[in-house]
């Protein structure tokens, strides 16, 4: 939850610490009498009314753990130096200027740990240059780009320039007018348990990255009615994992562009994204394993050997890998055969796919009434399927699992040995269950209407 920013600062300011050898850091800034006041190898150094001035002061030539004991108003940018690594104990400062409120040109190690830090323009903290960066416990708000770690400050395109060994772990993004966490030319790079809210671009961006892993992703309305990304990866990127994401109503839920190549996400949940929802594109080898998505999920432009086995929700066509025709409501009563049949775009040939809890799933015929695929109470190798009144019980329940290449295999609740069978590839070839072993034409693809 976003903390109260007048309240914290008031709190920070009103701190008083008396007697120095009731300190237990070597360095630190601290507040005391009216005043910021820095310690360096525990020994008092001095003074300012600014707190930049006494962060950058304690800071001197870095090669120091560095405690910030107090909040307040950054009017100036704090200038990291290698070997450093602030702790700065869960306190709040608020950036009033335009400059990075941290930043660093040149060599690590860095580490900035345990912050809040709000308002103001460009960069909330920004390195370049640097390896062996360390960046966790922040929250950064009601500014320009969260998070910025690159090669170099204005070529970090180009071939050969790059940082090694980022991590970047438990931060989150509110209400910043740029990217939450973006990177560009970065390897050896581990980012996990991102949350990013209501960006104006992606909750995370990564650029010309590589050998990388990205844990957790949970972004909300970032660039929503534009064209970034909860989580998007562009200019070359290369051999990344990504655990988890989860993207509700930003521009694009997952983004690959430009020359990117093996990336693949475990696990998808995406919703409602205003442009697309998976967006892959001048890329190869990228996918998502799992998880469910709706809107559209579109492998684009010059993409190869790239997939889509989450499972798409909401209305579908659902296409037989064996004869290229669409499951086919045959009637609009209770009881009416379901078939393959050409595509028409028919409503008897559009399905309403939700899940219904478990990693189960309806699928409805978007007929009039809407009624259910149903399996009835045995399901046996033969057994016709049919759709009936939706009531919701176990017949209607459906388990929808990837067999690769972006197909799938549908099977009831009931009896999950048993799959939807096309039971030859003609139009009007009757649809029924049969134990699965693996025949195009016990195989699904689940698309855009």
């Amino acid at each position: 939850m976003k903390k109260n920013p007048s309240i914290i600062l008031a709190i920070a300011a009103c701190l008083t610490v008396f007697a120095d050898s009731a300190r237990a850091y070597d360095h630190e800034v601290f507040w005391r009498n009216g005043y910021f006041r820095w310690k360096n190898f525990n020994v008092e150094q001095g003074q300012s009314s600014d707190l930049a001035t006494a962060i950058n002061s304690a800071i001197g030539s870095g090669n120091r753990e560095l405690h910030i004991l107090v909040g307040g108003k950054l009017h100036g940018q704090i200038n990291l130096q290698p070997g450093l690594t602030l702790l700065c104990h869960d306190n709040t400062f608020e950036k009033t200027h335009g400059n990075p409120g941290f930043f660093r040109d040149g060599s690590g190690p860095l580490a900035i740990h345990d912050m809040t830090m709000w308002g103001g323009s460009g960069y909330g903290i920004r390195t370049s240059r640097a390896s062996n960066v360390t960046l966790g416990d922040l929250t950064i708000y009601d500014g320009g780009i969260g998070i910025r770690v690159d090669s170099h400050p204005s070529r970090p395109y180009e071939e050969g320039r790059w940082v090694a060994n980022l991590t970047v772990s438990d931060c989150h993004f509110e209400n910043n007018g740029g990217h939450g966490l973006e990177t560009y030319g970065v390897e050896n790079f581990q980012i996990d348990n991102i949350v990013a809210r209501n960006c104006g671009e992606c909750g995370v961006l990564v650029n010309k990255g590589r050998n990388g892993s990205v844990g957790f992703v949970d972004a909300y309305r970032c660039s929503n009615g534009g064209g970034y990304a909860g989580l998007r990866f562009a200019n070359d990127c290369d051999d990344i994992t990504v655990s988890s994401l989860i993207a509700v109503e930003c521009g694009r839920g997952f983004f690959t562009v430009s020359d990117c190549e093996d990336i693949t996400v475990a696990n998808a949940y995406i919703r409602d994204c205003t442009s697309h929802a998976v967006l892959i594109q001048n890329s190869n080898r990228v996918g998502i394993n799992g998880g469910t998505y709706d809107g559209t999920g579109l492998n684009h432009y010059t993409s190869t050997n790239c997939w889509i086995n989450a499972v798409p929700v909401e209305r579908r066509r659902i296409i037989n890998r064996g004869s290229g025709r669409a499951l086919d409501a045959a009637g609009n009563a209770n009881g009416s055969n379901v078939i393959i049949y050409d595509y028409s775009g028919g409503t008897n040939q559009r399905w309403d796919i939700a899940e219904s809890g478990g990693g189960a799933f309806t699928i409805r015929s978007a007929q009039s009434g809407g009624r259910s695929l149903d399996a009835s109470w045995s399901p046996q190798n033969g057994t016709s399927v049919y759709i009936w009144d939706f009531w919701g019980g176990s017949p209607q329940i459906w388990r929808v699992s990837s067999v690769g290449d972006s197909h799938f295999k549908i099977t009831p609740d009931l009896d999950t040995s048993r799959c939807l069978d096309a039971y030859g590839t003609a139009n009007g070839a009757d649809v029924g269950l049969w134990s699965y072993w693996g025949g195009s034409n016990q195989q699904w693809s689940i698309q855009n209407q």
